[in-house]
Parts: structure tokens; sequence; C-alpha cells
């Protein structure tokens, strides 16, 4: 039996380098085995992905962080569903913890919802 993966990230990575940091989860996720994301999680300024083994339509086809941060919270169902209809699914959010508290929402469409 295949075990999870775990990968680290800090929040910094993500204001940087976001583009950066979603080809590493794709790039984790089409390996053998194949991988899909689990969980989001975060703690102070340190992001963990959790992957599990799955089957290859649960891997990731694109990943995108959007920043959040000027977002009202009322305009967020709204914009979960506008990218749901596109074909994308929201899996988590991660804060900074410290001003200007940035937030990012990650998003993924899956390889099964690309047909």
């Amino acid at each position: 039996m295949e075990m999870d993966k775990y990968l680290f990230f800090s929040f910094q990575d993500i204001i940087i380098a976001p583009d950066q940091v979603s080809a590493a989860i794709i790039q984790a996720c089409r390996r053998n085995p194949a991988m899909g994301i689990q969980a989001l999680c975060q703690i102070d300024d340190q992001v963990l992905v959790v992957l599990t083994p799955d089957n290859f339509a649960a891997v990731p086809a694109e990943l995108y962080w959007l920043d959040i941060s000027e977002q009202p919270f009322d305009d967020l169902v709204p914009l979960l569903q506008e990218r749901w209809q596109s074909g994308f699914s929201a899996i988590g959010t991660v804060a900074d913890c410290l001003p200007p508290r940035k937030r990012f929402l990650l998003f993924q469409r899956r390889l099964a919802e690309m047909s």
C-alpha cells in the first residue's frame, strides 16, 4: 500500500513564485504512483500539501493560486461558482500571518475533468 506524500512550502514561495509552486505540486502528483491532492494545511508561514495515491484521473492537469486578499467574503461563493463552471474546484486557502495579510485560494482542474 502506497503512503501519502507531503510537500512543504513557505508562504513566501507562494507570494513570490506561485506558478513554480503549482508546477512542483503537479510534478509530484504525476510521479508513479499517481497522486491526488488530499489536503492543504497551514501553520504560521508554512504550507503543507498532502498528496494521496489515486488513479491518474485525479492528478491535477492545472493548478493556480488566486490572490483573494481584496476579495470580500460575500463575493467568495459567486467566485467559487464561476470557477466551478470553468472546470476548476477549490482546494483551500492560505493566508499571510503578518500585514498586509495576503490570502490565496488554490484551484485545480483534474485530468478527468479535461475531457
